[in-house]
């Protein structure tokens, strides 16, 4: 069963949002230098929100340790990450740098 929207948004609003700003860019994150689209997701949150930073670090730890698979995904259990350009393989260690990212 899906998560209702609060819900969803409860869990997964600051992720989806440094998700989002990876829509249409490229995921050229390396551990020396954050991509444009985390750039402007963080920017964003700083003059919005400030306290999300954190809560988004934490929410990208949580989401890469744990396995995601199709079926959770498209039950609600989990948001979508975009296509990046990324094997599936490689996506938690992808979102684990970006938790370390978010943090410089």
């Amino acid at each position: 069963m899906s998560m209702k929207p609060f819900e969803y948004d409860g869990r997964y609003r600051e992720l989806d949002q440094v998700m989002r700003a990876y829509l249409g860019q490229p995921a050229d994150d390396t551990a020396e230098q954050r991509s444009l689209a985390l750039d402007a997701s963080l920017r964003h949150a700083w003059h919005t929100c400030p306290w999300a930073i954190a809560e988004a670090e934490r929410r990208l730890r949580e989401y890469g340790r744990n396995s995601r698979g199709r079926l959770r995904t498209d039950l609600g259990e989990f948001c979508a990450v975009p296509d990046v350009g990324i094997p599936e393989t490689a996506i938690g260690d992808w979102l684990l740098l970006l938790a370390v990212s978010t943090r410089e």
